[in-house]
């Protein structure tokens, strides 16, 4: 892995910000959920605020694997990774805002916990230059016959 590519996933994720959370449930489905990120720290975990009595807190208590998605009109990235629920005081003061506060009863209810996403691997899709350079690169891809071009890597964390 290079480091290049780590920091093609940090800044891609950074910038889109909302995820979509997948974990396993009952007998192999699959359940998403969208939840702001807060951070993607120095050791590539992401950090998201939960409710430690939430469904979705029980069922990283029972399997721990997770994905999550993020996309834009332009850029997709999947990261899979475990996730644990944490209660980490020192995080959630600095995560703490205004946007927080109506999932909780305030800064001290004592469900303010943090979902942190270790980050095992990470795909991602890219299309720099935006729509334009997508739209005219599939009529090249139409034109020519060839694949489309695009910015595509998978990264093991």
């Amino acid at each position: 892995m290079e480091k290049d590519d780590v920091t093609k996933i940090r800044e891609l994720v950074e910038d889109l910000k909302f995820a979509m959370v997948t974990v396993p449930v009952r007998e192999g489905d699959l359940h998403s959920r969208p939840m702001t990120l807060q951070e993607i720290d120095d050791d590539n975990r992401l950090w998201f605020f939960i409710a430690s009595d939430s469904e979705l807190a029980t069922q990283v208590g029972q399997d721990p694997r997770v994905n999550a998605a993020f996309a834009s009109k332009e850029t997709w990235v999947s990261v899979a990774g475990r996730a644990a629920v944490v209660q980490d005081a020192e995080r959630i003061d600095r995560y703490w805002d205004s946007f927080v506060e109506p999932w909780f009863d305030g800064r001290d209810d004592p469900r303010v916990a943090l979902l942190r996403i270790d980050a095992s691997s990470a795909e991602y899709w890219d299309t720099p230059g935006g729509r334009v350079t997508t739209v005219l690169s599939l009529v090249k891809s139409v034109a020519t016959g060839e694949p489309m071009t695009g910015d595509h890597g998978t990264v093991e964390l």
